[in-house]
């Protein structure tokens, strides 16, 4: 690997980082808060400084082109130098006061997890109470800005986003997209990599303006708002609200949070089909069919299962079992309810969907359902093979072949995901947490969700684990976000040798 190569663009990270820490930098200037505009200023600076080091370090790489390992390279130190110089104000504002803390905050932002360490974030107590909250007190509005917008950068991709913006990334631009986006993509929205990445980014952004603009309407103040759409889209789930979403107890936010969750969730090279005008191709997508059919199967499950808890009324059950199916299938995390209190049944389907997540190409995390609905294609040709051994049997997922090169990619990739859960889990179970907060934490984290199950509910927040725990926790969102292979490539030797 070119360790040269990799700092200069892991450099100009660095200054896209520092550059962003301006925009919570100027919230605070306008409100009149000295110490958040300090901190703001101090660590867009810290970030400039190293980005500019690593820049001028990257110099002796001129001319080199990006390979598979300086791919690798890029995608895995880019996002632990996020996760490090993001966390760096949250110490400056005094948000948290232990460097573990800022650092999971950071990384939660950036992979779009939404689990948090703040255990309160407003002032008044009075439009936002849940249970055993505690005194309430505020963090500065720069620093709520702040998590959105990690949020979305992370949520799109901050190497699509170099991609997009720096043309010195040439040839390398489909070694860096292969190591990002998540997923395996199979719509490609132009036949040029930069201009693939710039569409998505413009999607992006329109998808994110609409949403703000609905909340507005709907009732959500304008910085709330702003907010709740740079999180929705890149399906981070941070909130400025401890109830997050019921916190407004607005039937109209909640339809608008749902409907934008489950567009957030969906393969965004699907967005590019219906701009062109080709609806069919679209609606024929097996993903998107099978993403659906599983959301509304398991909403119409819970909504029946909550019933009672909803004095038996229909509509507000399926308000309820319609948001938090969403929140969680599309790994955004907001909540509107508290599904640790649901029916087991209702528990253990939640728990399962923390591992399907979203759709190819999309912002959401998890194991991705193209990937699930391919296992269980290659599963059962392998019980028609039982029937009929002679038959040869292409697998095939619409209209198209897959190979078995990506079959056993995926089949990989999955195993990979479940191995390292359940070592994680025991890992974390070791560390002291009972074995509903250990599965239920890890979960969250892997597949990028946030809320999880027990101590870890979606009306609680990790404030209370262990600075270890916290820790294997942050290596899990990096991990899941990255889905396994760019950062656990970082342990084999050869990513490390010369050519």
């Amino acid at each position: 690997m070119n360790i040269w190569l990799v700092s200069r663009f892991v450099g100009l990270l660095a200054l896209g980082i520092g550059l962003a820490m301006l925009v919570p930098a100027s919230v605070a200037a306008l409100d009149n808060d000295g110490q958040s505009a300090i901190a703001f200023i101090t660590s867009a600076g810290i970030s400039v400084l190293i980005g500019a080091l690593l820049v001028h370090l990257g110099k002796r790489a001129q001319g080199a082109i990006v390979g598979p390992r300086e791919a690798i390279g890029i995608v895995g130190f880019s996002w632990l130098l996020a996760g490090l110089l993001g966390g760096i104000p949250f110490l400056l504002d005094r948000t948290v006061d232990h460097p573990v803390d800022a650092i999971f905050e950071s990384v939660s932002g950036f992979t779009t997890t939404g689990a948090t360490v703040i255990p309160n974030l407003l002032e008044d107590p009075g439009t936002d109470t849940i249970p055993d909250s505690g005194t309430v007190t505020a963090i500065s509005r720069a620093s709520l800005l702040w998590r959105s917008i990690t949020h979305w950068l992370g949520g799109m991709g901050i190497i699509v986003l170099f991609v997009a913006i720096f043309p010195v990334v040439g040839v390398g631009a489909r070694h860096l997209l292969s190591n990002e986006v998540p997923g395996p993509i199979t719509e490609r929205l132009r036949p040029r990599l930069k201009q693939t990445a710039i569409r998505l980014w413009w999607i992006y952004a329109v998808l994110t303006t609409t949403l703000l603009l609905l909340l507005f309407m709907a009732g959500m103040d304008f910085f709330d708002a702003t907010n709740h759409a740079l999180a929705t889209l890149a399906t981070g789930g941070y909130s400025t609200r401890n109830g997050s979403i019921g916190a407004y107890n607005s039937v109209s936010i909640d339809i608008i949070i749902t409907v934008f969750m489950l567009v957030a969730g969906l393969n965004f090279g699907l967005y590019h089909l219906v701009l062109q005008g080709r609806i069919r191709t679209v609606l024929r997508d097996s993903e998107l069919r099978a993403f659906l059919i599983l959301y509304g199967v398991v909403t119409i499950i819970i909504t029946f299962s909550i019933l009672d808890r909803h004095g038996g009324n229909p509509a507000q059950a399926l308000r309820y079992a319609s948001f938090q199916t969403a929140a969680v299938q599309t790994t955004t995390g907001f909540g509107t309810d508290d599904f640790n209190a649901y029916p087991h049944v209702s528990q253990i389907l939640l728990f399962l969907l923390m591992f399907v997540g979203g759709c190819a190409g999309s912002t959401a995390g998890g194991m991705k359902v193209g990937r699930i609905f391919v296992l269980i294609k290659a599963a059962l040709r392998e019980l028609r093979r039982n029937l009929r051994p002679q038959e040869v049997r292409a697998l095939r997922v619409g209209t198209r072949v897959v190979p078995e090169e990506t079959l056993r990619s995926i089949a990989g990739f999955i195993i990979l995901f479940i191995f390292t859960y359940v070592i994680a889990t025991i890992i974390v179970a070791a560390l002291g947490a009972d074995a509903i907060t250990a599965g239920g934490s890890v979960a969250a984290s892997l597949g990028n969700i946030g809320p999880g199950f027990g101590a870890v509910g979606p009306t609680l927040n990790y404030a209370e684990l262990s600075y270890p725990i916290k820790s294997v926790l942050t290596v899990c969102m990096l991990l899941g976000r990255l889905e396994l292979m760019a950062l656990l490539a970082f342990i084999l030797p050869g990513l490390w040798r010369k050519r």
